[in-house]
């Protein structure tokens, strides 16, 4: 009996290992997913066939999460690649590009190229509408969060704002905004994106153009400019002064030649009207200025 005892204890034991063994194999892999794939039983009973069965099928699913993994991986660094090519792109065309959610207010994305148009780290921004408006100049900022508002609640479905933003060196730069909202499945406007330019050297050209004209409108000499483009050299521009010096008016100066100022010898400073020089006939052809 004892030796009977012992033998069935000793057939239980090699009948049920597999079974064990797949019971910690199915744990682990519970716990730590896919690793050491069991042992695949010899023999042809049901249990060693169910063993190596479920070996075959960890196998395949091993097989199966590499590639997933491996592709996930190139995938990624695809898209990493990808990213880094637009910033660079972005950088040079001096485009800023930022998103925030219409309804949450945060911050949902970001370009390089605010790091060089602030002087900051992109993660200083913070995260949301808010904490941006930091940079922007207090004066300019009520504007920028009213268009927002507006877009936000679907007043509007874009806007152009322009502002000054203020550097972390203090340093103040012009900056055009082209707010878009982007809808979501409702309808809605779920997110609102902003395309930015850095316009300073354009509103100091403005500004140093607008001098210039303060500068000939204030000048006693008189000053005419002629469009060398277009046929016949038109006069565009004509000063106070030269319309006090010649006593012709803008009105009747401008689109014609400068050769009328010479079409007789007498002064022509502060003529009258009556004695004014008529303009040349058309057959006329004299030489251009």
């Amino acid at each position: 009996m004892i030796g009977v005892f012992f033998l069935s204890r000793a057939a239980g034991r090699h009948l049920t290992r597999p079974l064990s063994e797949l019971t910690q194999a199915a744990g682990k892999i519970a716990d730590h997913g896919i690793g050491e794939l069991p042992a695949s039983q010899h023999g042809h009973d049901e249990v060693a066939l169910l063993t190596r069965g479920f070996a075959d099928m960890l196998a395949r699913l091993k097989q199966a999460q590499d590639t997933l993994k491996r592709k996930i991986e190139e995938r990624t660094e695809q898209l990493y690649e990808t990213r880094h090519r637009l910033d660079r792109v972005l950088e040079s065309a001096r485009l800023i590009i930022w998103s925030t959610g219409a309804r949450s207010g945060q911050l949902q994305f970001t370009s390089s190229a605010a790091k060089s148009l602030l002087g900051i780290e992109i993660s200083e921004l913070g995260r949301s509408l808010e904490q941006l408006m930091r940079f922007v100049h207090p004066e300019d900022r009520g504007r920028m969060l009213r268009a927002w508002a507006d877009l936000a609640a679907g007043r509007a479905n874009n806007a152009t704002v322009d502002l000054r933003v203020v550097r972390a060196d203090g340093e103040i730069r012009w900056v055009r905004n082209r707010l878009i909202s982007a809808p979501g499945a409702d309808g809605r406007a779920e997110r609102i994106d902003s395309f930015a330019n850095d316009i300073t050297s354009n509103i100091q050209a403005e500004q140093h153009l607008h001098l210039r004209e303060m500068a000939l409108q204030a000048t006693v000499n008189g000053v005419f400019i002629s469009d060398v483009t277009q046929p016949d050299y038109p006069l565009v521009y004509v000063n106070p002064a030269f319309e006090r010096i010649t006593g012709y008016p803008a009105e009747e100066a401008l689109g014609r030649n400068a050769r009328f100022l010479l079409a007789c010898s007498a002064p022509i400073c502060a003529r009258p009207a009556s004695t004014r020089c008529a303009p040349p006939s058309p057959r006329a052809t004299p030489a251009k200025w």
